[in-house]
């Protein structure tokens, strides 16, 4: 019996009218959810200018922000800039309609300027000598060939150091899909690991969403002893094993030197491989080569790739002058974009002869980067072509990006 128009096509129609129809009504819905998105943006949505001033991180000497964004990266950022904060300016609020307009906000005396945006509007920014840093990257494991060929793409120290841990405190790994373990992995091992390790710029998952991804794909626990130590929401998706959020029990610095991590790591890796999937994806990290967490997932033979969920991207402008900019630059190599894909930048005082800074470069080299950029005060002889495990290395005189 026909009693809807969905059978009534169904029944009559060919599936190849069929297939067109339900791809214009696809086609329809995206269309009507990129209209009201960008509606949003046009007339709701609000950016927020402000001034920031305290005393810059590395550094015991004043630095200044200038800050334009709908806040997803402003607490963030603050504590990535300064250890003491003096002072904030609010400078104004905007909608999007005039972000064109807004760039010149910036050209106030301010010793950093980041512009927060959407990457769609990168360009309303970008200008010369500044950076598109985006504000999360994500690193993933080629999980192709036999588990020796995957293990063999491990770093050096890795298969030295944390293998023999793991084998040595004879961990163990199992799946659950269990409420009752979700929840209490979201209350006791997710929720304080996070709020421990980030403060106030932590970003909670709500906690029914958690449960609900867990329940229907699963949650991978690490036990010593009989005891969860460490586990990770896991998701199963079509053409790569997704490790979505983890967490740790509360235990001693002691107690993580002794692999839990590594164990957490080595089973997830070494479960995608048992289920034939070709990648493992572990989320999204700060794009600072020195970043824990981002060295950590190096650590396991990762490429870098670009980050999934990753709508904003902070067009930065230094002003390599000011003392305080000079001292975090120093010690805050990080990530940005380009046409060709991803840079590493790594900033030197004196000059591009100093040959201890390659030795620095092979500690934060990891594929997917298409080069290293070397800014330097002064170039004082013709640089050779270098490469760092075959990614070219190319020196730049501040500013002259």
């Amino acid at each position: 019996m026909i009693s809807t128009m969905t059978d009534f096509i169904n029944h009559y129609l060919p599936r190849s009218i069929i297939k067109r129809i339900k791809l214009i009504k696809y086609s329809v819905r995206y269309w009507l959810d990129f209209v009201l998105y960008y509606s949003q943006q046009l007339f709701k949505r609000r950016y927020v200018a402000k001034i920031v001033t305290g005393i810059g991180v590395n550094s015991d000497q004043i630095l200044s922000l200038f800050y334009l964004g709908k806040g997803v990266n402003e607490a963030y950022l603050k504590s990535l800039l300064f250890s003491d904060i003096e002072s904030e300016e609010y400078v104004g609020k905007y909608p999007f309609i005039l972000l064109p307009f807004l760039r010149r906000l910036g050209r106030r005396k301010c010793d950093v300027r980041i512009y927060d945006c959407s990457s769609y509007f990168t360009w309303i920014f970008k200008c010369k000598g500044c950076f598109v840093i985006p504000s999360w990257v994500e690193q993933q494991i080629d999980l192709t060939g036999e588990w020796q060929d995957v293990v063999a793409r491990f770093r050096k120290n890795t298969r030295k150091t944390d293998l023999r841990k793991i084998r040595k405190y004879a961990y163990q790994y199992s799946l659950t899909q269990d409420v009752d373990e979700i929840e209490h992995f979201y209350d006791y091992m997710y929720k304080p690991y996070l709020q421990q390790r980030f403060g106030d710029t932590v970003v909670l998952i709500d906690r029914g969403w958690v449960i609900e991804v867990a329940k229907h794909n699963a949650l991978l626990k690490i036990e010593l002893d009989g005891v969860t130590v460490s586990a990770a929401v896991i998701s199963y998706a079509e053409k790569f094993l997704d490790w979505v959020w983890i967490g740790v029990s509360k235990m001693t610095q002691e107690d993580l030197n002794r692999g839990a991590f590594s164990a957490l790591y080595y089973y997830s890796i070494m479960h995608a491989h048992e289920k034939k999937y070709p990648l493992i994806k572990l989320q999204g990290t700060r794009p600072l080569l020195n970043d824990g967490v981002f060295c950590y997932k190096r650590k396991w033979g990762t490429q870098l790739v670009k980050g999934r969920n990753n709508d904003n991207n902070l067009v930065t402008i230094f002003d390599f002058e000011v003392p305080a900019v000079q001292n975090w630059l120093s010690e805050n190599p990080f990530i940005s974009e380009i046409d060709v894909g991803f840079v590493a930048n790594v900033f030197r005082s004196g000059s591009n002869e100093n040959d201890s800074i390659l030795k620095e470069i092979s500690k934060w080299i990891i594929p997917g980067m298409s080069e290293v950029r070397v800014y330097v005060e002064k170039i004082t002889s013709t640089p050779e072509d270098v490469s760092v495990e075959g990614v070219p290395v190319k020196y730049y005189v501040l500013g002259s990006q």
